[in-house]
């Protein structure tokens, strides 16, 4: 019984060592509400850009508006496409589309024209791409899962140039 105790604590004690040697890579693809969060909202953002981008390309009133538009659609497409890899590996379903609050914005932007239009667009992709830069801050800063903290990282200087572009384009009205 004695040899018994003695082999069981030393399982455990190799058992906690082994646990706290572990490589901290190892470690972070757990995943956490904020991430289930993160994905769930960067992909119903990621297909309102792409929806409101391809209705621009129609509808909007000046060429680099409609350019902006295209690149909307382009950009937020391949973004989408790398989400969807990394929820695939979790097995975790995103939206099919826009949420309730983009349903409605496309709505809206559906009856627009002209210069109106490129107005209302315009102002709608400055606020969303700012709320989507606070969202992707947040995500690579705190999120528990390696590869989406990477993802986010490395789509926020794509988020950046496009603000930087609604700025000018705006001024430029």
């Amino acid at each position: 019984m004695k040899k018994f105790l003695s082999v069981l604590l030393v399982a455990f004690l190799c058992a906690g060592a082994w646990s706290c040697m572990k490589n901290d890579d190892e470690q972070v693809d757990n995943t956490n509400a904020m991430d289930a969060e993160f994905m769930q909202k960067a992909t119903a953002g990621n297909k309102a850009e792409i929806a409101a981008g391809a209705v621009a390309v129609n509808r909007a009133m000046m060429d680099s508006v409609k350019f902006f538009g295209r690149m909307m659609v382009d950009d937020h497409s391949m973004s989408q496409g790398i989400l969807d890899s990394i929820a695939a590996t979790l097995s975790v379903n995103l939206p099919a589309g826009p949420d309730s609050m983009h349903m409605m914005q496309l709505q809206q932007l559906s009856m627009l024209e002209g210069h109106v239009f490129d107005s209302v667009y315009l102002s709608m992709q400055a606020n969303d791409h700012q709320a989507a830069i606070d969202l992707y801050n947040r995500e690579a800063a705190q999120g528990a899962h390696y590869g989406l903290r990477q993802y986010a990282e490395k789509q926020l200087p794509e988020l950046h140039k496009h603000y930087d572009m609604l700025i000018r384009l705006s001024h430029v009205r």
